[in-house]
């Protein structure tokens, strides 16, 4: 912050469509936790079902992942 540099680590949400109640809705919100969070390089929060948010950390800033995208974040 003070020495002009952007941060290292950073959070983001991107809108996520997180679906009903249903057990295809809930099975899909865990896929999006599970696969997001295994990549070395994001860890998922949670998911903000009333905003329709998937929250997130990034050690470095990068694009959502391809199977992020396909469960729903990023529409």
């Amino acid at each position: 912050m003070f020495l002009g540099r952007s941060a290292e680590s950073l959070f983001f949400s991107v809108p996520f469509d997180a679906g009903g109640d249903d057990d295809e809705s809930a099975f899909r919100r865990a896929l999006a936790v599970a696969y997001t969070s295994a990549t070395p390089n994001s860890v998922v929060i949670g998911i903000d079902r009333k905003r329709g948010l998937l929250i997130y950390h990034q050690l470095r800033k990068s694009r959502i992942a391809e199977m992020t995208r396909r469960l729903g974040a990023g529409k």
